[in-house]
């Protein structure tokens, strides 16, 4: 599954290496891409547990991701900008 993460805080190029580094130890998952204009990281990932851990991993290292619209169906889940989204601890 692929999805588009809407960060915010994405400011520089540290922001990039913190969250590359801190997501490199979860498992099933790759970076693809890190927009630092646009503020997105775009990522693969094999299940929704794996984009929760994901999520919550980005708010406890202070880049809190911002969701609109999920589609988590098959291929592809976008989140993009409009409402704070608050993982579940």
């Amino acid at each position: 599954m692929r999805a588009n993460l809407k960060i915010q805080n994405l400011q520089s190029d540290e922001c990039q290496r913190v969250i590359e580094r801190n997501l490199s130890r979860i498992l099933d998952m790759r970076i693809v891409n890190v927009d630092l204009r646009k503020r997105v990281i775009s990522i693969i990932y094999d299940s929704p547990e794996v984009l929760d851990k994901i999520v919550r991993e980005l708010w406890s290292i202070g880049f809190p991701t911002l969701q609109k619209d999920s589609q988590i169906s098959g291929a592809k889940s976008n989140f993009s900008s409009s409402k704070l989204h608050q993982p579940v601890l």
